[in-house]
């Protein structure tokens, strides 16, 4: 059976008294990441699209995703909204977002394989939410 998509979905909140880091004179919550995996049991190439959306919340707010497949030469990453610093605009996602796009990874058996959406904010609401959907979810291993 194969199904037709997979939703993974993310709350996350800060405590203000966790670690503060100062980046440029701003006090930021840092980075926090979550890797949604499984083993690959079969060799293939899988492609996907995703749709990545959510609420980093509202002041220099981002969000970074990126698949990746690892195999006997190591992990090879494929960046999907490649993180660029507050001073770009590409990875900065004040207020709700909605991204989209796909990707192509190579599995091989026995090897791990997912993706990992992260982010971060320099304002008070101490707050991360998210909701990727992976759609033409065939891999090699289903």
């Amino acid at each position: 059976n194969k199904a037709d998509s997979v939703t993974l979905r993310y709350d996350f909140n800060y405590s203000p008294s966790e670690g503060v880091v100062n980046i440029d004179g701003h006090s930021v919550f840092p980075w926090q990441q979550w890797t949604y995996s499984t083993t690959a049991v079969a060799s293939g190439t899988y492609k996907f699209n995703w749709q990545y959306s959510g609420e980093h919340y509202v002041f220099n707010a981002y969000a970074k995703l990126e698949a990746f497949a690892n195999g006997p030469s190591g992990e090879v990453v494929v960046p999907l909204i490649p993180y660029i610093s507050y001073t770009g605009n590409y990875g900065n996602v004040n207020g709700p977002f909605s991204l989209y796009g796909s990707a192509t990874l190579t599995l091989t058996p026995g090897y791990a394989w997912g993706i990992r959406p992260a982010g971060y904010n320099y304002d008070s609401n101490y707050a991360l939410h998210g909701t990727l959907t992976l759609t033409e979810w065939f891999p090699p291993i289903l």
